[in-house]
């Protein structure tokens, strides 16, 4: 095992350090809002179930829990996307970014839509993993008839956001999301969910709303992208990043001398 003095090999603080923030951050904020914008809108969902009671903010809980479990499956292969199709465009493979693109959502709709149907035929028995509660459960078995499409749109939705990360589209997907959610589906959901007295029930219908139309959208995006021009955004900024990061380095080299 060898031991090697960190203060020699890091130098220390220099303004070097900041080089390149603002590409990060222009990426990042994006994608960061395309993740919590829909978290948020679950979260918002429990707060305002118990407003109204507790029966509600316990099927709220049961039916939020069972969509995190799920979610993860998709969410993986949204990742997986995100990698496969970037690291495709980087090497300018446009044919490998188009066939990882389909094999992910070939891959989404092989868990999606059995495990869609699997939980609509339980959905009377699914509520008794969280709860004995009669009540809990007969609410959550009429909110998981919503829950059985929504997560097939989710599903769609969370994989094309993969997608859309890997080729450098977040910030669309913060749009999509955005209006998606806080735009579409929490306003339909809430008064639903208050004025028309349908609880969860009607909040869900809200989400379902919004999953359909991010998924539609998102779907649409897609099957028009232009991969030829993508390449060319991806070399260009490479290229730019490349010579800025030579012409930074190489003052850096006069200043030292």
């Amino acid at each position: 095992m060898n031991f090697c003095n960190h203060l020699l090999k890091l130098g220390g603080w220099s303004k070097d350090c900041l080089q390149e923030w603002g590409t990060f951050i222009r990426l990042a904020i994006p994608s960061m809002l395309m993740l919590c914008i829909e978290s948020w809108s679950f979260e918002i969902g429990g707060f305002l179930a118990g407003f109204i009671s507790v029966v509600e903010l316990g099927a709220q809980a049961t039916v939020l829990q069972l969509t995190n479990s799920l979610y993860m499956i998709p969410y993986g292969f949204s990742v997986s996307a995100c990698i496969r199709v970037g690291n495709a465009l980087g090497a300018g493979d446009i044919g490998q970014a188009k066939l990882s693109t389909k094999v992910s959502f070939i891959c989404t709709l092989l868990f999606a839509v059995p495990s869609g149907i699997l939980i609509a035929g339980l959905k009377d028995y699914i509520s008794l993993i969280f709860t004995p509660d009669r009540e809990i459960g007969a609410v959550v078995s009429k909110t998981l008839l919503i829950f059985a499409p929504f997560h097939l749109c989710d599903a769609l939705s969370a994989n094309s956001a993969g997608v859309m990360r890997g080729t450098g589209k977040q910030m669309i997907g913060a749009i999509v999301n955005t209006v998606g959610f806080y735009i579409v589906g929490l306003p339909i959901g809430i008064s639903l969910m208050f004025a028309a007295k349908l609880g969860v029930i009607g909040y869900w219908l809200g989400l379902l709303f919004c999953v359909v139309l991010q998924a539609t959208i998102y779907i649409i995006y897609i099957s028009r992208f232009s991969w030829d021009k993508a390449l060319e955004e991806v070399m260009f900024s490479f290229l730019s990043d490349y010579f800025q990061t030579k012409r930074k380095t190489k003052y850096v080299k006069k200043d030292s001398r």
